[in-house]
């Protein structure tokens, strides 16, 4: 598990924090869906004040040695390429060079289990290719960052908010029960001391808010809100061909192409405390 944190500055006009969480994009398989991406980063980092996170996954990263493998999986333009036997190659680049514009907004890249699987595999580390190309943050395959909020110019230390996110691609098989997965993972956001905890890998998309209770200095009830969230995809279940996809054959659901969340976070005037929203962007 990767630990840090960060200082963001916020200008005191716009005073409003966005953290952009995506994952499972699936770059290079030829049903993710890269153009409602690309959209959807461009919409919602063109905010002044905005910054992106993905928990993994952002490449499709079956090659030839995995069960899952079949060239019609594969996305054209690695396919029409010249050098299309490089699918790994193709793939970072095809990553990096869309994210490139937003390098500076980057908070970290994390490592999905597509990933992980060629670096044990083919001990080729694309994940870290991605973070070093791009001079990113690491994040690793499960990662708590401490966002330390402070105005700009601001110079002592009652100005910060601290805010903790948890990022994890995920774990487990299909759920059969639907919120099973958002179900597993509130119980494992609990093991963390943290405010929003973000995962990956089911392809599902919805959140919870969890409420705890305790007191504040004044010895007062108070209520704190952990945010569990399941980031989706932009890769389909199901192709338009005769041939199923993998998924498909394991009886996977269909998912909302939507993913990714904006997590909105303004602080509280005359306090330390900070008001979270969560926004399909």
């Amino acid at each position: 598990m990767i630990t840090f944190n960060r200082i963001v500055e916020f200008p005191k006009d716009i005073p409003e924090t966005r953290i952009v969480v995506v994952g499972d994009q699936h770059y290079g398989a030829a049903d993710a869906d890269l153009k409602r991406y690309r959209s959807f980063i461009k919409e919602n980092l063109s905010y002044p004040n905005s910054w992106l996170i993905s928990v993994g996954d952002g490449l499709d990263a079956i090659t030839t040695r995995d069960p899952r493998f079949e060239i019609g999986g594969i996305a054209k333009p690695i396919l029409q390429a010249e050098n299309n036997d490089d699918i790994l190659d193709l793939q970072v680049e095809m990553f990096v060079t869309d994210h490139e514009p937003y390098r500076h907004q980057i908070l970290g890249l994390g490592l999905g289990n597509h990933e992980n699987a060629v670096r044990v595999r083919e001990m080729g580390n694309a994940h870290r290719r991605i973070c070093t190309a791009l001079n990113v943050k690491n994040i690793g395959y499960s990662c708590i960052m401490e966002l330390r909020l402070r105005e700009m110019g601001a110079t002592h230390r009652g100005m910060n908010r601290s805010f903790k996110i948890l990022t994890h691609h995920g774990f487990g098989g299909n759920n059969v029960t639907e919120g099973g997965a958002l179900s597993t993972f509130c119980t494992h956001a609990k093991n963390f001391v943290v405010d929003a905890a973000f995962y990956g890998h089911k392809h599902d998309y919805c959140y919870k808010r969890i409420t705890r209770v305790g007191i504040d200095q004044a010895g007062n009830q108070d209520h704190q809100d952990v945010i569990v969230a399941l980031v989706g995809t932009y890769l389909k279940t199901f192709n338009d061909k005769a041939d199923p996809s993998w998924a498909e054959t394991k009886g996977f659901p269909p998912r909302f192409l939507r993913g990714g969340w904006v997590l909105k976070l303004t602080p509280e005037s005359g306090g330390g405390w900070l008001t979270t929203r969560m926004s399909e962007g």
